[in-house]
C-alpha cells in the first residue's frame, strides 16, 4: 500500500518535472529568439549610424564647397568693382 502510494507520488513528480522541463525549453527558445531580434535591431541601428555619419560628411563637404563658392563670388565682385572704376575713368 505504501509502496503503491510512493510510486504514484513519484510518477506524478516525474510528470510535473517533465512538464517543467518542457516549459523551460520553450522559455529558452523564446529567449534565443529575443536575443536574435535584439542582435538584428543593433545591426540595423549600426547601419543607421553609419548612414548618418556619411550624410554628415557629405553635408560638411557641401558646406566647404559653398564656402569656396562664396569666396569666388566675393573675388568676382571685387574684380567687377575694379572694372567699373576703370570703365568710369576711361
Amino acid at each position: 500500500m505504501v509502496w503503491t502510494f510512493t510510486l504514484i507520488v513519484h510518477t506524478v513528480g516525474v510528470k510535473v518535472h517533465t512538464v517543467a522541463a518542457k516549459v523551460h525549453t520553450v522559455g529558452v527558445k523564446v529567449h534565443t529568439v529575443r536575443v536574435k531580434v535584439h542582435t538584428v535591431r543593433v545591426k540595423v541601428h549600426t547601419v543607421g549610424v553609419k548612414v548618418r555619419t556619411v550624410r554628415v560628411k557629405v553635408h560638411t563637404v557641401g558646406v566647404k564647397v559653398h564656402t569656396v563658392g562664396v569666396k569666388v563670388h566675393t573675388v568676382a565682385a571685387k574684380v567687377h568693382t575694379v572694372a567699373v572704376k576703370v570703365h568710369t575713368i576711361f
